[in-house]
């Protein structure tokens, strides 16, 4: 139940409504899925939003000698780093990879403008909604099976 909301959810705000470009202004830093992500806040008739766009997938490698963490996006929005294996924290160069005050472009819904994505980063519930549909789609089929007798005689 929880996937299938998420892809209503996701196909009702995201597909095709983001349709009005707009910028948005870094005002920090996310660091929930390791690497930094950028917070970002723009205006919309005077009402103020935040949003924090994630990476479609994140990978790294851990070096013994790497002395500086090294990042960067391919054009697919994968995140890639290669870190020390000592230091866990991308804090440091964060400014460095998305400075505070620049400004990234947007795609908002004009009615509702808090479902505003970057493109290049996934949509909200993209991967997520996907995973609990599966689930939840083989937790029934199992139980039915099971309560039919099918398994168990």
């Amino acid at each position: 139940m929880i996937g299938i909301f998420a892809l209503i959810k996701r196909n009702k705000y995201y597909n095709p409504h983001c349709l009005v470009q707009g910028s948005a202004k870094i005002i920090g830093h996310d660091f929930t899925q390791t690497v930094p992500t950028p917070v970002l806040q723009f205006f919309i008739n005077g009402t103020e939003y935040k949003i924090k766009p994630r990476y479609k997938m994140v990978s790294g490698v851990r070096t013994p000698t790497q002395s500086k963490p090294e990042f960067w996006v391919d054009a697919n929005g994968h995140a890639h780093y290669k870190i020390n294996s000592f230091v866990n924290d991308f804090r440091p160069i964060a400014n460095e990879i998305y400075p505070i005050g620049n400004e990234m472009r947007i795609l908002y819904n004009q009615q509702n403008p808090k479902f505003a994505i970057v493109p290049g980063f996934a949509k909200k519930g993209s991967i997520s909604s996907l995973i609990f549909t599966v689930i939840g789609i083989l937790v029934i089929i199992s139980s039915a099976v099971i309560f039919a007798g099918g398994f168990v005689k």
